[in-house]
């Protein structure tokens, strides 16, 4: 049956294949280990505590973000995306981790008391597991939090359910909403391939019987809201990041796993049924931390030549410059302490997953193109207002960012402020600067005054 295309979408699918030929953007292959992190040990710490913002003095008047069908109902903001909303940080989600997500910080700062997000029970606070740095160590590294934890089995990967019912935060780590399915179009899929374990943050929500069967679709045709916020590509391109051996330089390129189509359609019903949606774009990751632990100009001075296979390992092992990016894996970390050999040697190469090229970190940046040919193509369509991320992480990146209350947002990795202790994702911090951006989109864009989050005051209880 032929689909209804919104003439909007036909432009912007058109644009995309056109830069498909002319760019030739990355493609993910349909394979997975993940990194192999040093992660020296295992070890137990108590569940964090609960964790609010003080409550607002100043009243917000948020009546005009009231949906017409919906007034006289107290306002109902719902959040649609993944790692960054869902407040996943440390390399894990746990409990602290999901109350101090931006979503959850506006909601407070809005004066809306159910706003539900799918929390790990307080026995079971350190949900996923996460990381702490491991200050032992010369090098850079970590140790893992297993204790009171919501994983249930680790093949199948699988986590306890959340009872709650359908939440308001429906957001899940590492699913793109985007990403055409092999099964259904609709359904979420993970945001690069066979990380399939990850499914199990969106079977959280869901009964036994509805697993594989209930999209996020059909959730969100039967949800009212006022408002959605909605942010999708952030868990591609961070997962291709992390994981360098699904990206390979072939004609096809990245866009070629988006369906435009599916976010039109998703955006389009919120938007018919009156609720306001607010868009955001995606930061350009290959300048996260993460990816610059182990400086390349350095190491070359160290080692003079070293040699890695790229395209999934299929490669002629070949030689680099500094231009390339080596991550905080195993096999980097014995070569730049020098007690291994591989990576000196064409017959010893480091793996694809152990570095990233510089075609590689070219195909990385098409994340410019993905805002300006899909995100600010979607804001202009229904004049929907846009969260910048990718400017906002440019200026913390540069170290140019203050806070309104005169806080500088360090983004020093492992001392700052911002990122968490797995430098990709924001610390606590970080997630207040997000909402605080988020909510002055709002206040412009919707003529609301939604008081800002005062961050120094944040930063000491989170400490």
């Amino acid at each position: 049956m032929k689909k209804n295309i919104p003439l909007g979408v036909s432009r912007l699918m058109a644009v995309i294949l056109i830069a498909i030929v002319s760019f030739g953007l990355t493609f993910f292959r349909l394979e997975s280990d993940g990194p192999d992190l040093v992660i020296n040990r295992s070890i137990n710490k108590p569940v964090k505590p609960d964790i609010y913002l003080p409550k607002q003095q100043k009243i917000a008047d948020i009546s005009p973000l009231m949906a017409q069908s919906r007034i006289g109902k107290e306002l109902k903001l719902i959040a649609i995306g993944g790692k960054l909303m869902a407040g996943y940080r440390d390399g894990g989600l746990y409990r602290q981790s999901q109350l101090t997500a931006f979503p959850n910080l506006l909601a407070q700062q809005m004066g809306i008391q159910n706003f539900k997000s799918p929390l790990f029970d307080p026995v079971e606070g350190n949900g996923t597991g996460y990381l702490i740095l491991d200050s032992t160590e010369q090098l850079l590294s970590w140790q893992k939090i297993t204790n009171n934890i919501g994983t249930l089995s680790n093949k199948p990967y699988r986590l306890k359910k959340f009872k709650g019912g359908i939440p308001d935060n429906l957001s899940f780590p590492e699913l793109n909403l985007n990403i055409k399915s092999f099964e259904n179009e609709s359904f979420p899929t993970p945001a690069y391939p066979q990380r399939y374990e990850f499914i199990s943050y969106y079977y959280r929500i869901l009964s036994e019987s509805e697993e594989g069967q209930k999209s996020l679709n059909d959730i969100l045709k039967n949800i009212d809201a006022d408002i959605a916020l909605y942010h999708e590509g952030y868990d591609l391109y961070l997962g291709l990041a992390q994981f360098p051996r699904n990206i390979s330089i072939e004609a096809g390129g990245l866009f070629s796993s988006f369906n435009p189509n599916i976010a039109y359609r998703n955006v389009k019903q919120l938007i018919q049924k009156g609720t306001k949606v607010v868009l955001f774009t995606v930061p350009q990751v290959v300048n996260f931390p993460f990816l610059h632990i182990h400086s390349s100009g350095e190491l070359l001075r160290k080692v003079k030549t070293i040699y890695a296979r790229s395209h999934n390992n299929h490669s002629i092992p070949n030689q680099l410059d500094e231009r390339a990016l080596f991550l905080p894996t195993n096999n980097v970390r014995s070569l730049v302490l020098g007690s291994s050999k591989i990576g000196l040697s064409r017959n010893q190469p480091l793996m694809d997953e152990d570095v990233i090229t510089p075609e590689e970190i070219a195909s990385l940046k098409s994340v410019t193109m993905y805002n300006e040919l899909y995100v600010r193509q979607l804001a202009k369509l229904y004049n929907l207002p846009i969260v910048d991320l990718e400017e906002i992480y440019q200026r913390i990146l540069a170290g140019q960012y203050y806070t309104e209350d005169g806080l500088y947002i360090n983004p020093s990795f492992p001392s700052g402020n911002f990122f968490s202790a797995d430098g990709m994702n924001p610390s606590g911090v970080g997630q207040a600067v997000i909402a605080n951006e988020t909510i002055k989109v709002m206040n412009a864009h919707y003529h609301i005054d939604i008081p800002l989050i005062e961050i120094k005051k944040w930063a000491a209880l989170l400490k």
